[in-house]
């Protein structure tokens, strides 16, 4: 496990990096509150705990955090500097280097407090918390720092006792003192040099499971590391104090002669202690660090097992082999088991919204109505997730004015690995109404979606899916009622290629480029002269232009062809709330349309200025974020903080044939029927038209809302105002 502290935004967070049960990484971050500086921490030997050195307030304590439960623990709190903590004797204890004079844990906090003119090494004792510290160095000259265990009776530290950092080792033991009505021990450290550098070890690290230690020592302008194994622990160094180490002593005695009656230097330490009792289990509590089930206490109030059952389990080769075999036979401790997968709700949306949750292509209804839009209706998601978030649940609805027209979809991702898995069911009611006939079509449809990431900004995605479309006409008179059922069963298999760079500045404003180029294929299953082909692409670039000011740019293109094709309604904008369509231009109903879409956004227009199999559409906007530009401070209020201007352009056309100019282009040929005579007028219009104007964006009650006054461009003539309200971000 690699763990590192990094703070962004005044904010720090403990990112940790460990490897899942199949080997890969994974990465979990967490943010811990109300620290100003973490300077040092170390993981416990099981991993459920942090030790860290932190400042609160502008002072340095040692505090225990609960990876589990997110909450800690404070060790120290007082006026003395606590650094380097470290977990030794299996997270039984720690050690921490400190400038403390006392080994008493108080609360003082007055500036009148004394501190000791160099650190020293103490150990506190995590199972009992006992306010009583033991000292492991007392040197008044040097300081000890970085301490580190070594094995289960010594500790290794760095001192500057010569006047250069060298690692040190301190061999901790205790003996009867006297007895009277219990034993009295003193706690006896004996502690020598291991090495007699010429230069400072700046860091070291050691890692008593491997019997590994790593040092870095500066040399010939560069810093340099080494990693050795442990040397044998009665290797003594004799070390000489350096020239600079004798004159801060003399300058020190000369300006206090009377040596300090709190210190005195002294390798052999001795310090007496009474035996501590140890704190009985009580089941009726409940600890939020270290919490268990109930039949885990029942299980460790059973009889301990017989000699001869520890004596038959197989004996361990490996250090974690070790761990787990000498756990699984200490009575009171209880093994860790693997993560089972546990699924708890991550959020819950209840608004009202007019998009379709899924923005799939509609069956073709004849042209003779407005595109589909829902209206601003009741909208419920919910969106669940495991722990680690390797797999996610996400299911809601909608419930149409006239519960006709509802919406449901349910969908589950497997993102464990690098290949992301969703599966997802969608449902759709439609109800249309015209003069000759009323219609309702029903569409249930299930997606099977792969993802694969190349990098962090490009990806690959596959879909293959089954649609099923059943169109019921109602009996609003004799003809309809004599009409059957149709009913369309359709496979399809979908292809993307994505590139995405942007960084998001504020809301609906990006720096940066992404694109889509997608192709995908239809056939009726029930049928097999449909096949059905769509190919487009969908680029977009946002340009910054001065500070929060952004250009944004958009070209979009898409054609249909074989022996179906898709129809797009060129004009208007996404999500508008009051939408119109204009009936003036035809459908060519000659053409096998199978399914409908909307070509967005060209305003200035109505839905349908335009339409045909394929089409091509550039967008522009100047998007100002004028409270954002104009004031150089944090904005509390969200409308005035995402108040936006927009000023935009809209060119573009859809057509049917090989080109718009093409002369079997729909678009010149209108068709009249009078009785038995149809009469075909033939024309030329421009098939090119475009749309300008302004728009004001901001954020009420957490909507994104829009509002745009454009003006179209057609066949040479500006066109009467339209206003749109909208419900969308971007283009």
């Amino acid at each position: 496990m690699l763990a590192i502290m990094r703070e962004h935004k005044g904010k720090i967070k403990m990112i940790s990096y460990y490897p899942d049960r199949k080997g890969k990484e994974r990465k979990d971050e967490n943010p811990i509150f109300n620290f100003e500086k973490i300077s040092d921490f170390g993981y416990s030997q099981d991993g459920q705990n942090i030790v860290f050195s932190g400042v609160q307030k502008g002072q340095s304590d040692i505090f225990i955090f609960n990876v589990r439960s997110r909450t800690y623990e404070q060790v120290t709190k007082d006026i003395y500097d606590d650094l380097n903590p470290r977990f030794i004797n299996n997270s039984h204890q720690l050690v921490f280097s400190s400038n403390r004079i006392t080994d008493t844990l108080s609360t003082e906090k007055s500036n009148d407090v004394r501190t000791a003119p160099s650190f020293d090494i103490f150990m506190y004792d995590v199972d009992t918390k006992s306010k009583i510290l033991k000292r492991i160095t007392n040197t008044p000259w040097a300081n000890e720092m970085q301490p580190f265990g070594y094995d289960s009776t010594s500790i290794t530290y760095l001192s500057d006792e010569s006047g250069i950092y060298n690692r040190y080792l301190a061999k901790m033991d205790s003996a009867i003192s006297f007895i009277d009505t219990t034993e009295h021990y003193r706690f006896i450290v004996n502690s020598h040099a291991l090495t007699n550098y010429a230069r400072n070890i700046n860091i070291q690290d050691v890692q008593s499971r491997t019997s590994k230690l790593a040092e870095i020592i500066y040399l010939d302008g560069k810093y340099r590391l080494y990693i050795e194994p442990f040397p044998e622990a009665n290797t003594s160094k004799s070390l000489q104090e350096t020239p600079y180490l004798k004159t801060i002593k003399t300058i020190a005695e000369k300006s206090s002669p009377d040596k300090p009656d709190t210190v005195s230097k002294s390798k052999n330490q001795i310090i007496k202690v009474f035996p501590e009792e140890k704190i009985p289990f009580d089941s009726t509590k409940i600890d939020i660090n270290n919490y268990i089930f109930q039949n885990d206490v029942n299980k460790g109030k059973t009889a301990k097992k017989p000699e001869k059952d520890k004596k038959d389990l197989p004996k361990p080769t490996t250090p974690d082999a070790i761990v787990a075999h000498n756990d699984s036979i200490v009575p009171g401790l209880f093994k860790i088991r693997n993560y089972e997968t546990a699924y708890s709700t991550r959020y819950i949306v209840t608004q009202a919204d007019n998009t379709i949750l899924n923005p799939t292509y509609q069956k073709f209804s004849g042209g003779g109505t407005i595109y589909y839009n829902p209206g601003v209706n009741g909208l419920f998601k919910i969106g669940t997730s495991d722990l680690l978030e390797d797999y996610r649940i996400i299911g809601g609805f909608r419930l149409s004015g006239d519960l006709s027209s509802n919406e449901y979809f349910l969908s589950y991702e497997n993102l464990k690995k690098r290949w992301d898995k969703k599966i997802s069911f969608y449902r759709q009611g439609r109800f249309f109404n015209t003069n000759d006939y009323s219609l309702r079509i029903h569409s249930h449809q299930v997606e099977y979606a792969l993802k694969y990431p190349f990098s962090e900004i490009t990806s690959f995605r596959a879909t293959a899916g089954y649609r099923n479309d059943r169109m019921v006409y109602l009996a609003s008179d004799q003809q309809n009622l004599r009409k059957d059922n149709i009913y369309e069963n359709w496979g399809n298999i979908k292809g993307e290629y994505i590139f995405d760079n942007t960084i998001p500045t504020g809301l609906n404003l990006y720096n940066g480029t992404r694109f889509k180029i997608f192709g995908e294929t239809f056939r009726q299953i029930d049928n097999r002269k449909t096949m059905m082909f769509v190919v487009g692409a969908d680029f977009r670039t946002y340009i910054k232009v001065h500070r929060e000011i952004i250009w944004a740019n958009r070209f979009a293109a898409s054609s249909s062809f074989g022996q179906k094709t898709l129809i797009y309604y060129l004009g208007a904008e996404d999500n508008w709330i009051t939408p119109k369509f204009d009936y003036t231009i035809t459908v060519d109903q000659s053409k096998p349309y199978a399914y409908e879409a909307l070509a967005t956004n060209l305003r200035g227009f109505s839905q349908n200025i335009r339409n045909g199999n394929s089409f091509a559409l550039i967008n522009s906007e100047l998007r100002i974020p004028v409270f954002q530009y104009i004031l150089n401070r944090p904005i509390k209020s969200d409308f005035i903080r995402n108040f936006q201007i927009v000023g935009f352009t809209d060119v573009g056309t859809a057509w049917t044939g090989k080109s718009p100019y093409d002369s079997t282009n729909s678009l010149n040929s209108i068709q009249v029927t009078r009785g038995p005579i149809t009469v075909i007028l033939n024309s030329q219009r421009e098939p090119v038209v475009a749309g300008f104007g302004a728009g004001l964006r901001s954020r009420i009650f957490g909507y994104f809302i829009r509002f745009d006054y454009a003006r179209g461009y057609e066949d040479g003539i500006v066109r009467p105002p339209v206003y749109y309200i909208s419900l969308s971000l971007d283009f």
